[in-house]
């Protein structure tokens, strides 16, 4: 759409210039300078579209379990990579990122957390941490005894846990503009049971740029 305007004002300006010049050569330099504005104009338009604006999904269908409560530990992902560039009006070498998950948890309380080309993301919930005794902040955890599908944002409830019962909805992150790889990773909470499971994974990573 805007690059269909951009070649439209182009070709509006560089018309009249070459209906109004009596010099051939003139309006050939005219046409060949309209030309190159388009070709940058939709160039531009389409690095727009690759970079930000669109949101990633991935999913894992399948269930894995763990009975880590050091640490987060990878349970085949879903993870995506995309490309995120610098935010404007932001200082230098600041992006932007909205971030939505969800996974379905056994009855055993879990914790999903969001981690950045391998190492934790930086602005997870620490209160969840605290609530639910995870390795360390987390996008969300379930509760101990109630099994359910339990996603983004983490909200402390009557029931214990620290994340959402309804849709995934997304958060905001502040990273860095560049190619990233986001994961989750997951926990058992060690509140009864031996271990966590999870299945139903869902991760929406959109760049806004």
């Amino acid at each position: 759409m805007l690059a269909g305007l951009a070649v439209v004002a182009i070709v509006a300006v560089a018309v009249p210039a070459i209906a109004g010049s009596n010099k051939p050569h003139h309006a050939l330099g005219v046409a060949k300078k309209a030309k190159k504005k388009a070709n940058r104009a939709l160039k531009l338009a389409r690095r727009g579209v690759e970079v930000g604006g669109a949101p990633s999904f991935a999913e894992v269908n399948g269930s894995a379990s763990t009975s880590s409560t050091s640490d987060y530990v990878p349970l085949g992902g879903p993870s995506v990579t995309l490309s995120v560039s610098q935010a404007g009006n932001a200082p230098s070498g600041t992006a932007l990122i909205e971030v939505a998950a969800q996974a379905h948890i056994d009855d055993d309380a879990g914790a999903v957390a969001l981690y950045q080309d391998g190492s934790p993301m930086p602005g997870q919930s620490d209160v969840c941490d605290q609530v639910a005794g995870t390795p360390g902040p987390a996008l969300f955890t379930s509760t101990d005894g109630l099994s359910g599908t339990w996603s983004t944002p983490a909200s402390i409830v009557f029931t214990g846990n620290c994340g959402s019962t309804g849709p995934a909805a997304p958060v905001m992150f502040v990273t860095t503009p560049g190619n990233h790889t986001y994961e989750l990773r997951y926990a058992f909470c060690g509140c009864a049971g031996s271990d966590a499971t999870f299945s139903q994974r869902k991760l929406w990573v959109t760049p806004l740029g």
